[in-house]
């Protein structure tokens, strides 16, 4: 889904009503996305709304997509002009993912219990949706089958849930199986699998760990925590961060060596220090990055020239290079004709800019 001055648009599989227009066809051109309580989404100006039968019209809006549900903040006019405030969701809710206390798929937005203008991000992956609220805490809801919305036994909750072992998040994200927080400090919280070394702890227990647990970083003679991290973006199994000093680091599973920049395809435990990402076809290191994204068996960066890299898996040409060879590289290569990116994000097998 994207937005745009023209509204909220989604395009591709429809199943389970993730296209958010009240059908469940999959479309191959963008069709316009009905939030039928709502005037205009919470983002980024300019803004460029109205209301018109309960379609949202915003450009620069935050969207966030999972498995087969996607969520948005919501900032505008009910029906009868009061202001209302929240998240909306639509698409699969097996497991309660849409957070409308029930599990019913939705193929037009309906809004999440609880959630009010307190809420300013959302993150979403597999079938678990979290929320950052003012103040720095987290609320999320969803599978839970590996604790990776809250530290309970129950295996999914179909409402937002209170986390309250975590505290001064700036930033979230969430995988197909484990969750990570950005802490106001630059360091970074993980939870959920360990399955494939995703929460960075060098670790092999596959868990899960219901409680946040520090990413470590190995600084060439010990682990201590990871820090200078402005930006975090968790793949399918593996987690990536940029530093403030236009960096990257990753981590977790690593069988398309979307994680190590090198290594030898196995899990990386944790992320380290020395551990460059050569830019195809000379030997320059990645130290421009100013923006970062994991999807499902790669990561990619935008540099501040505004070119895209990618590495790890190419089968299906998240690369953008015109060729699914090579199908997998640590060597990261530039997606062609992008040289003016700003973002990059990276959804399963498929990448936007």
């Amino acid at each position: 889904c994207l937005t745009n001055a023209h509204g909220l648009s989604c395009f591709g599989n429809g199943a389970s009503g993730r296209m958010g227009n009240g059908s469940t066809s999959s479309q191959t051109n963008p069709v316009v996305s009905y939030l039928p309580d709502s005037s205009y989404l919470v983002g980024t100006p300019p803004y460029q709304y109205y209301q018109s039968r309960g379609r949202f019209h915003h450009a620069g809006a935050e969207i966030e997509g999972g498995q087969c549900h996607f969520c948005a903040l919501v900032d505008g006019q009910d029906f009868s002009l009061n202001h209302v405030q929240g998240v909306q969701c639509w698409g699969r809710n097996n497991s309660g993912q849409l957070g409308d206390s029930s599990t019913t798929h939705r193929d037009t937005p309906v809004w999440v219990t609880g959630l009010d203008a307190s809420t300013t991000a959302i993150a979403a992956g597999g079938n678990t949706t979290c929320s950052l609220q003012r103040g720095g805490t987290v609320k999320c809801w969803g599978d839970n089958t590996s604790r990776q919305a809250v530290d309970d036994p129950a295996s999914s909750f179909d409402e937002p849930e209170d986390r309250t072992d975590i505290a001064n998040v700036t930033a979230l994200t969430v995988g197909a199986v484990h969750a990570c927080a950005l802490l106001a400090n630059g360091q970074v919280r993980c939870w959920g699998s360990n399955a494939a070394g995703q929460l960075g702890i060098n670790n092999s227990n596959a868990g899960p760990y219901a409680s946040p647990q520090i990413v470590l970083n190995y600084n060439g003679s010990s682990y201590v925590a990871l820090t200078g991290v402005v930006e975090i973006s968790a793949g399918q199994y593996h987690t990536c961060a940029r530093l403030a000093t236009g960096r990257v680091r990753c981590w977790g599973q690593d069988s398309y060596l979307q994680s190590s920049g090198g290594g030898t395809g196995t899990p990386v435990l944790a992320p380290t220090s020395d551990t460059v990402y050569y830019v195809n076809p000379s030997t320059q290191t990645i130290t421009t990055a100013i923006s970062i994204s994991a999807g499902e068996n790669h990561s990619c960066s935008v540099f501040a020239n505004g070119q895209v890299w990618c590495w790890g898996g190419n089968a299906y040409q998240e690369f953008g290079i015109n060729n699914t060879l090579p199908s997998q590289t640590s060597l990261a290569q530039r997606a062609l004709g992008i040289t003016d990116a700003v973002t990059v994000s990276g959804a399963f097998r498929t990448v936007c800019a």
